[in-house]
């Protein structure tokens, strides 16, 4: 069965309609995804790094994130990817969601709206396991170290992530 996303507007509204995944949207609908921050109780951040053979950024690092499936909600979402991304369960009564945004994409294939959601969490990198063809490596970074990966472009530069790290 083919993946199906439902189309929200600017602001995150349902619009009613579905379209297969990586179908084409009219201007100004978006379909949802989300970005998942994992932190550990030391301030940092599970991250994990794009398969080589990945089609769009391979090799970076990122948190996990993905497309929302149509009928699923974004917390459900946000399980469903850091399961299918790192193999970890995350607790999602302790979910935050930290900011929602639309992201217009200019390479053709519609734009999206993300929600950032932020979750504590204890596992260790030998719990980690790794989806082949998604994801490489994980590992523990500080802000420090995210910062650094930045400036070096290993690590996709959101646009918020300074107030994550100010986030409680």
């Amino acid at each position: 069965m083919n993946e199906r996303w439902d189309i929200v507007d600017e602001h995150g509204r349902p619009t009613g309609k579905v379209i297969d995944a990586g179908g084409a949207m009219l201007p100004g609908e978006y379909h949802r995804a989300v970005s998942v921050w994992l932190r550990s109780g030391r301030g940092e951040y599970l991250i994990s790094q794009r398969a080589p053979q990945s089609d769009a950024l391979p090799g970076i690092w990122e948190t996990t994130s993905g497309s929302v499936i149509s009928g699923e909600s974004s917390l459900q979402a946000a399980a469903r990817e850091t399961k299918e991304e790192l193999g970890i369960d995350i607790d999602l009564a302790s979910a935050s969601l930290f900011c929602s945004y639309p992201w217009p994409m200019s390479n053709g294939k519609g734009s999206v709206f993300y929600d950032v959601w932020l979750f504590p969490c204890s596992a260790k990198i030998s719990q980690i396991r790794l989806q082949p063809g998604e994801t490489s490596a994980a590992m523990w970074a500080s802000p420090e170290t995210l910062r650094a990966m930045i400036a070096h472009g290993e690590f996709v530069p959101y646009t918020y992530l300074e107030d994550l790290f100010q986030a409680k």
